[in-house]
């Protein structure tokens, strides 16, 4: 996505923000916690570089408070495995 976006191909970019919700999605169906704080920045970045101001700015408001949540989860999950 981070490259796609760089080179200006957005509806690409798209694309791999769906594909990586569902590949997210599977994994935490799995068991696994992940870490969506880069998958937000980026998807920011895509609406940015289409110039979706509004929604960058939810965007951004929305994946600050998933990043320090999934921050939480990932501490909580090193510290199970350290008990």
């Amino acid at each position: 996505m981070h490259v796609r976006n760089a080179n200006c191909m957005y509806s690409e970019a798209e694309s791999s923000w769906h594909e990586a919700l569902q590949y997210v999605s599977q994994l935490e169906q799995l068991g696994f916690t992940v870490n969506r704080a880069t998958l937000y920045s980026e998807y920011s970045t895509l609406l940015f570089a289409r110039s979706n101001y509004e929604e960058v700015q939810l965007e951004s408001l929305h994946s600050t408070n998933v990043s320090v949540l999934y921050t939480l989860k990932s501490l909580q999950g090193f510290n199970n495995n350290f008990n």
